[in-house]
């Protein structure tokens, strides 16, 4: 008789065709957050994660998120939780990409794993520490989460990349679709970064430019173009990239649906548009 993991791992080999979750047990092992998917993905639309606008103040359980003028040296705790929850990813993706052996050499695994570490450099460092002027405290229990997720993350796709398969998409339009999601992103974090800046604001305001015309959520939609190019780039059988492509959608589009209702129920004079895809929801 089969146990969840075993049918789960079917399952995602009979969609990837990815030989490595037989062919290698220690490999399979780490990507054991396959089977949470049936389980956690309801709870996701029930339950908005303590962190962003939902974050609970005065929580005895919260992480200290905030740094007061980019005070970093006066303040060496502010903005940890979300540095550390999200360096894990990349540091694991190094850790397990040049640990394996044989090492594969193939340009292709090298640029995706590039890509990789290009967003999450940015997003670990770049942005928190950097670009946002303030973040709202983080639940333990959505650090905690974070940090299992990304911690698996990072080493099965650095570990796929480096010794276990090799880039067979449609690899220049899934990298172009990549940069084409990181750029959105990008710009339209800064959109928000920008909004907290302006006069020292620290409550929210109404995003505009760029897709916020049309789309309550323009950052969540390119990052999920962003990471479907990169599973384009890969091919089917990276499994690794398209379980998180899994995670993301799972984990977004019910936050987009939460930020969206917020937002209009914060401003009454909000302008008609969509939660996360354009002209269609």
């Amino acid at each position: 008789m089969y146990h969840l993991e075993q049918y789960v791992t079917l399952l995602w080999y009979a969609l990837t065709q990815d030989e490595a979750l037989f062919c290698n047990k220690a490999f399979a092992s780490r990507s054991i957050f396959l089977q949470a998917f049936p389980v956690l993905v309801p709870a996701f639309l029930l339950v908005n994660a303590n962190h962003g606008r939902f974050s609970t103040k005065d929580s005895k359980f919260n992480l200290p998120g905030m740094i007061l003028d980019n005070a970093i040296s006066n303040n060496p705790l502010g903005k940890f939780a979300w540095v550390s929850m999200e360096i894990i990813s990349p540091i694991m993706f190094i850790v397990d990409y040049f640990s394996q052996t044989p090492h594969l050499s193939n340009t292709g695994n090298m640029l995706i794993g590039l890509a990789f570490l290009v967003h999450y450099t940015h997003r670990s460092l770049v942005a928190p520490l950097f670009r946002a002027e303030s973040l709202k405290p983080i639940h333990l229990y959505v650090w905690l989460g974070a940090m299992t997720f990304n911690f698996h993350n990072g080493s099965t796709i650095g570990w796929w990349l480096s010794s276990l398969g090799r880039a067979d998409g449609y690899f220049i339009p899934g990298l172009l679709l990549w940069t084409l999601g990181f750029a959105g992103n990008t710009y339209h974090d800064e959109i928000l970064f920008s909004l907290r800046k302006t006069g020292g604001k620290k409550d929210y305001s109404i995003p505009y430019g760029g897709l916020y015309q049309y789309i309550s959520c323009p950052n969540y939609f390119c990052e999920i173009v962003e990471w479907i190019g990169l599973g384009i780039a890969a091919g089917r059988q990276c499994s690794p990239i398209w379980v998180f492509v899994v995670a993301l959608l799972a984990v977004l589009v019910p936050r987009a649906r939460a930020n969206h209702q917020w937002f209009k129920r914060t401003f009454k004079d909000y302008p008609q548009r969509n939660a996360l895809i354009p002209f269609v929801w």
